[in-house]
């Protein structure tokens, strides 16, 4: 008979298994009409018969996992559960594209089963910030009208935006926290920006890229001793990817960077992402491998707070268009053409400047389209207006993250402070992830200070 650490160990696998079958591993792409779509490559190659292998194997050890207070069981019940989430919404969603009938109804109410952690009361907060930041800026008179009317139609949503409990106003760093973070990240991976300023064109491409990485991870003893690796590979969409079942950067073949965005995707990507999994696994630290079943609300926009440090500047706008996106949808229900058009209207009035011409326009549509085919990345045209709840990662956790940073810069603990941030992929707000993660690295006093309130 099994042990409860086997059933644990045999889990964890399985759910590293799964993970090809997962909506992170479909590869999509823009159609002409503007819709996302899945790529022909990811309809090919997508298994229904290795889906469904997993799905049995997760929904067995799910029975299998003993009712207890216990934090690794817990933990990972809390993974399988999701992970059977992913792999029922990447089947909806190849199913729309390859089947009869329209898997719609599934797709809404799995992307709000699995991304259950939207907020209103963030929405609200968020929009908010998005109306402070519209009204100081400045606008040629022709567009004074057009600019009040839309603040108006916006200031009304915001009363409209039901929510229980008090309302949050978003965090900021301190000029401190900018400063002893970045410098902080400067001093850990000088020599990769260097090797960035060094070459030659403006911008790099893939295969420059790589290196970069793959320097990063020689240079970094948790990824190079584990294995990891940054490789080309052939997709549709641009984004480099970081995948912690098989210890890999991707970088799609047709991407091409500026320095500074390299350097960012360096301290995002690889010393973000990647050395969060590999200093779990030198640790030991099964779960935090992979990531707990809450690690994304909090790493990716601790990865964006990261980034605006290691540039010493704070940019009140990363994450908050996604979340009003989404938001427009799922506590206020407009539709897709609606959304659209709030969004072309916002941009042109973030553009305008002295005047608003006609090439600030196209770039404000082209602004709009990406924005859209981002929030509402729909199979088919009849899936039209569901909102893809997964970019509500980019803003859900910055302020718990910006909490963080400005603790351990106050408290001169920088050091103790990130190097417990980055030892696995877990959210320290959530006290199953902390009680497993103290167990192998002890909280520092700021910290606990923050997400305990002490």
């Amino acid at each position: 008979m099994n042990t409860e650490r086997q059933v644990l160990q045999g889990a964890t696998e399985a759910i590293r298994r799964s993970s090809p079958y997962t909506p992170a591993k479909l590869d999509t792409l823009a159609s002409s009409n503007g819709d996302t779509i899945l790529s022909k490559r990811t309809v090919d190659e997508y298994d229904p018969e290795g889906a469904h292998t997993s799905q049995d194997e997760l929904a067995t050890y799910l029975e299998e996992l003993h009712d207890t207070m216990d934090s690794s069981t817990l933990a990972v019940k809390g993974l399988i559960r999701q992970r059977l989430l992913e792999l029922a919404l990447a089947g909806v969603m190849v199913d729309q594209v390859t089947g009869e009938v329209d898997r719609s109804d599934d797709i809404r109410r799995l992307e709000a089963e699995r991304y259950s952690h939207y907020s209103p009361v963030l929405f609200k907060a968020a929009l908010c910030k998005k109306i402070e930041l519209l009204e100081a800026t400045s606008v040629p008179k022709d567009l004074e009208i057009a600019k009040a009317s839309l603040l108006d139609e916006l200031d009304d949503y915001a009363s409209a935006v039901q929510i229980e409990g008090e309302e949050v106003m978003l965090e900021q760093p301190s000029e401190k926290t900018l400063t002893v973070v970045g410098e902080w990240l400067e001093g850990q991976f000088s020599d990769i920006f260097e090797m960035i300023n060094t070459v030659e064109s403006d911008e790099l491409d893939a295969s420059q890229l790589v290196e970069v990485f793959n320097l990063a991870i020689d240079t970094t003893p948790d990824l190079r001793n584990n294995g990891w690796k940054a490789k080309v590979i052939e997709r549709a969409k641009s984004a480099v990817s970081v995948r912690a079942s098989s210890r890999e950067v991707v970088v799609p073949s047709q991407k091409q960077v500026s320095k500074d965005i390299a350097k960012n995707l360096v301290v995002h990507e690889v010393f973000g992402h990647a050395l969060r999994s590999g200093i779990a696994e030198s640790n030991g630290d099964e779960i935090g491998v992979a990531g707990t079943a809450t690690y994304s609300e909090f790493e990716e926009s601790f990865e964006i707070a990261l980034e605006q440090c290691l540039n010493r500047k704070y940019d009140p706008n990363r994450g908050i268009d996604h979340y009003v996106s989404i938001g427009f949808v799922e506590s206020l229900g407009l539709s897709q053409d609606k959304v659209a058009q709030l969004t072309k209207s916002m941009r042109q009035i973030t553009l305008a400047g002295d005047k608003l011409t006609p090439e600030k326009i196209s770039q404000a549509e082209r602004m709009a389209e990406r924005q859209i085919r981002r929030t509402f990345a729909g199979m088919t045209d009849i899936d039209r207006g569901i909102a893809h709840r997964k970019d509500i990662n980019y803003l859900h956790g910055l302020n718990g993250a910006w909490k963080l940073l400005n603790a351990i810069a106050e408290a001169d603990q920088v050091d103790e402070g990130m190097r417990w941030l980055l030892s696995a992929k877990f959210n320290p707000f959530n006290p199953i992830d902390r009680e497993l993660l103290n167990e192998m690295a002890p909280m520092p006093s700021s910290i606990k200070s923050v997400v305990e309130g002490v």
